[in-house]
């Protein structure tokens, strides 16, 4: 949900933001990543407008990604698009959809990937292009997804850097049938959430679980500790 003051304006409002946020800039041009997050992220927890949450999120996004942190750079360039970009500069949407191609499917969230690149194709057909990388990524995941074989995703268990919640991955399932292999650190329980079905469980290799068609669509929500690792495979 947005709540949006009738004077929030498209610009800083806070001359401090402005000051942090040039500097984190420069840092990451540098490649100083670890600097620039250090000093944007206790930024972003300070009270912000939309476009000062949608600019300063951009920058912490990259720097995690030049770290190849790739779910702390989801969960940042997920506030880049807010109200559908419209508080990011316009120069920065187009590489901020791509990330989101990349990161929300290297998250196993296959739909939302194929709904950023619906948004690429309309802010910039030339980055979407059918020979370009994330046209081409975009296609060899709908190839994945329509063969017989089965779909392993790497997943990593983490904490929102903003916010003191518990580490957790979610994923809305492709297939109807899961397994847990490769456990890796304390991966605790996981609950499914589906539109007819709900069920709780704890983690392990062992168990193989089948869904029914009749549950509906279904998410997966893996509690446990942070950093810890494991495989989803679908069939």
């Amino acid at each position: 949900m947005t709540f949006l003051f009738a004077d929030n304006g498209r610009v800083a409002d806070h001359s401090t933001f402005v000051g942090y946020y040039n500097e984190a800039r420069q840092l990451l041009q540098n490649g100083k990543s670890d600097e620039a997050i250090a000093m944007m992220e206790p930024v972003l927890r300070k009270r912000l407008n939309l476009y000062e949450l949608a600019m300063g999120s951009y920058v912490v996004g990259l720097a995690y990604a030049k770290k190849r942190d790739w779910e702390n750079a989801l969960l940042h360039m997920r506030h880049t698009a807010i109200e559908d970009f419209d508080y990011l500069e316009k120069p920065m949407r187009s590489l901020a959809l791509v990330m989101l191609i990349e990161l929300d499917i290297r998250a196993g969230n296959m739909h939302t990937a194929f709904r950023w690149f619906e948004k690429l194709q309309e802010v910039d057909p030339q980055a979407a292009r059918a020979d370009g990388p994330s046209a081409k990524m975009v296609a060899r995941v709908r190839e994945a997804l329509a063969a017989p074989g089965p779909i392993a995703i790497a997943a990593r268990l983490s904490k929102h850097p903003l916010i003191d919640a518990p580490a957790v991955w979610r994923h809305r399932l492709l297939r109807s049938k899961f397994v847990f292999q490769d456990i890796a650190g304390d991966v605790k329980s996981f609950q499914l959430v589906c539109v007819a079905a709900k069920h709780d469980a704890p983690v392990d290799d062992e168990m193989r679980w089948d869904v029914p068609a009749q549950a509906g669509p279904c998410t997966l929500r893996v509690d446990g500790a942070p950093g810890a690792t494991f495989k989803l495979v679908e069939e």
